[in-house]
């Protein structure tokens, strides 16, 4: 899904939902939209749902009044807005092929929605969030993309060292900017963002969904210490 398209239907959904709920649908989007830039934006000393909550509360919406409205959006209307996702085989044979050769993997998506909202994602790629160990959520992470911080606590959670991990994304800086840190890297072509300041394609593992999977056929058994 293009990422337009997702924030697209995200606000139209967030919107009907508090209409239903007979609230100022039109400002507490606007406010939930830019609250979310604002955690972006707070540093890395508190998590990010508290620095979302906190700049929710400064545009005067009371957290305890609030949080569970959302709850109950991730939990009963979220899914709604993956009707439209085509799952790619590939990507799905790819983490099949990981898992059988036992890989560790881990979802570090930007940390921006709590789980049930990722692992909502997560199904419509059509993959199953048990396969992960953990993924990244706004109530789990200190930090987000491009920020160092992010990918060194998702290193910290994963107990490993940079070496030892492959990122694989498609945005040249958000994701690249874990080649800093001494990742590996492959970056998906098929839905390509690139961003000033990202790596060069040429400097790091990329391809197509399909060179994914080849990749990771050709990958042998994962070694454990």
């Amino acid at each position: 899904m293009e990422l337009d398209e997702f924030l697209g239907g995200y606000a139209q959904a967030l919107d009907a939902f508090f209409e239903r709920k007979g609230l100022d649908a039109k400002s507490l989007v606007e406010d939930i939209f830019a609250s979310t830039g604002d955690m972006g934006r707070s540093g890395t000393d508190v998590l990010n749902a508290d620095a979302f909550w906190k700049a929710f509360e400064a545009r005067g919406h009371a957290r305890v009044d609030f949080e569970p409205l959302l709850e109950e959006y991730y939990l009963h209307g979220f899914d709604a807005l993956g009707a439209s996702v085509a799952p790619n085989p590939r990507i799905i044979a790819a983490v099949k092929t990981l898992k059988d050769k036992g890989y560790r993997l881990a979802v570090t998506t930007m940390p921006l929605f709590p789980l049930p909202a990722v692992e909502a994602r997560v199904r419509w790629a059509g993959l199953d969030p048990d396969d992960f160990e953990f993924m990244t959520t706004y109530d789990t992470a200190h930090a987000v993309k491009p920020q160092l911080a992010f990918y060194i606590e998702a290193l910290e959670r994963a107990g490993a060292q940079a070496r030892e991990v492959l990122m694989v994304g498609n945005n040249t800086l958000e994701d690249g900017i874990a080649t800093k840190l001494g990742c590996d890297l492959f970056l998906i072509e098929d839905f390509l963002i690139e961003r000033e300041g990202g790596v060069r394609l040429d400097d790091v593992k990329h391809g197509s969904s399909a060179d994914f999977l080849a990749f990771c056929e050709r990958l042998g058994e994962a070694k454990r210490s």
